[in-house]
């Protein structure tokens, strides 16, 4: 793993990996048949998409959507001001936010919040250390639980909700 990789307008393409010891910094989009990994934060104008994981080890922050054919991980926070898709798990140190849908193959944790202007949606379970907040539906296919309120319309098919 190199420093950081900065590119102000263009989009990063790679049909397998993308990495870095540092930062990604792109203006538009980040686009990888693979993994997407970042020692630091992965930033994009536009869309981060990866054939399989998106990982940083600290914050993950998009101006458009986020999708992942496996995980979803950050240390701190995943920022989206549309959807965060993956087909496998999402997980943040920190807080989740997007302004659209929330949506995993499996679960969804966060060690503080998990806030959607749409719905959060899990086939497992959604967990957050504080609060659980969506504009509309909050669906898991096991348990719904938070250290503090949840907002929203709850579904569980099976599982409890606490």
């Amino acid at each position: 793993m190199g420093g950081s990789i900065i590119v102000a307008g263009s989009n990063i393409v790679a049909g397998g990996n993308i990495v870095a010891g540092g930062n990604i910094v792109v203006g538009s989009n980040i686009l990888a048949g693979g993994n997407i990994v970042a020692g630091s934060n992965i930033v994009a104008g536009g869309n981060i998409v990866a054939g399989s994981n998106i990982v940083a080890g600290s914050n993950i922050v998009e101006g458009s959507n986020f999708v992942a054919g496996g995980n979803i991980v950050a240390g701190g926070n995943i920022v989206a001001v549309g959807n965060i898709v993956a087909g496998s798990n999402i997980v943040a140190g920190r807080n989740i936010v997007a302004g659209g849908n929330i949506v995993a193959g499996s679960n969804i944790v966060a060690g503080r919040n998990i806030v959607a202007g749409g719905n959060i949606v899990a086939v497992g379970n959604i967990v957050a250390g504080s609060n659980i907040v969506a504009g509309g539906n909050i669906v898991a296919g096991s348990n719904v639980v938070a250290g503090g309120n949840i907002v929203g319309i709850v579904k569980v098919a099976s599982g409890k909700c606490s």
